[in-house]
């Protein structure tokens, strides 16, 4: 066993460090080093620490209180797609409803022989017309007339259809009250390029009442599609 004497100033000081005898018998290295304080991790402060200031140890919340409201969430997830789809129909409808073909197909319709003898004067779409009583009257934006099919002018495509109410009255077999003259304009058009003119392929007006069936292509009428 090497002597203690025998040794260096600074080996004999890591001799004493490892023998657990710094200062004095009764002092450890163990001690030497601060232990970490649960409380004040950082050390002691110099000066105390008001109560309101000091983290206070908090329970966990229940489960119940912060689980997810899956059912909830869904929900509202459900009815925000629905208004942002309803509102989309709304609007395309709208851009279809105040299209210029829709405004020349029904004026040529009032101006026709034919779609008066079927339905009579003064024909309008259904819902704006003074003598239609029904729930889906016009009222200037939700309860626009609905204007099924698509104008696609780029694309040479137009095949649009909407409902149409007249002043003549026909009596049904079915029911006994009489019915107002109400029919169906349906539109189809097509243009193979743009440099062609616009071809009316079908425009014919259906009467409700009766299921009779007439055809404007007989008549002379301007092709109601405006020419770029």
């Amino acid at each position: 066993m090497i002597e203690y004497k025998s040794m260096r100033p600074l080996s004999r000081l890591l001799h004493r460090w490892r023998t657990h005898d710094v200062f004095s018998g009764s002092c450890t290295f163990s001690t030497l080093s601060p232990l970490r304080n649960a409380r004040f991790p950082h050390g002691v402060p110099a000066f105390p620490i008001p109560s309101r200031f000091q983290r206070q140890p908090r329970p966990l919340p229940a489960y119940s209180d912060i689980r997810p409201k899956t059912g909830r969430n869904v929900a509202i997830f459900l009815c925000l797609c629905g208004a942002w789809t309803i509102g989309s129909l709304v609007a395309i409808n709208y851009e279809r409803f105040a299209s210029p073909v829709t405004v020349s197909t029904l004026h040529e319709v009032r101006k026709s022989s034919k779609a008066n003898a079927l339905l009579g004067d003064d024909i309008q779409h259904r819902s704006m017309h003074p003598e239609y009583k029904g729930l889906y009257r016009y009222d200037g934006w939700f309860r626009q007339p609905w204007i099924s099919g698509f104008i696609q002018l780029t694309k040479g495509i137009i095949d649009l259809s909407y409902d149409v109410k007249g002043s003549r009255k026909t009596a049904c077999l079915t029911i006994i009250d009489a019915l107002d003259a109400e029919g169906r304009v349906h539109f189809v058009s097509s243009r193979p390029d743009k440099f062609s003119r616009w071809e009316i392929n079908e425009w014919t007006v259906t009467s409700y009442a009766t299921g009779e069936i007439v055809s404007l292509l007989d008549e002379e009428h301007p092709v109601p599609v405006p020419e770029e």
